[in-house]
């Protein structure tokens, strides 16, 4: 590793430790996002439990992402199974996955911006 990567890892570890610190509040601000983007959500009949369930996601998103940044090795697929979980409790909640595949990009846009 040259010492401009070891520098940018280190910038990536701190980062990812002030991210942590408030995973919380970006988490309440991507479901924010995600509610006033989707609307599928609110035609569930179901969205504030529902919507919850979202902000869990969002929460185990946020770390595991974080993570990444701290440790060079890629994400298993366990690691990862908490996201094909989430979408198939989303299908079943009767979200289309179009909907899904939204409130993803909306995710991540909010992240990024945190980022």
């Amino acid at each position: 590793m040259t010492a401009s990567q070891a520098e940018d890892a280190d910038v990536a570890r701190q980062i990812a430790r002030v991210l942590l610190d408030g995973h919380e509040r970006i988490a309440s601000r991507m479901v924010e996002a995600i509610d006033h983007g989707v609307t599928a959500y609110a035609n569930t009949g179901d969205a504030q439990r529902i919507l919850a369930d979202v902000r869990s996601h969002c929460c185990a998103h946020i770390r595991s992402f974080l993570s990444s940044l701290q440790d060079p090795a890629p994400p298993s697929e366990p690691d990862l199974e908490f996201v094909e979980q989430a979408i198939m409790r989303r299908v079943r909640q009767g979200i289309p996955l179009e909907a899904i595949q939204q409130s993803f990009r909306i995710g991540h846009q909010v992240l990024w911006a945190a980022v």
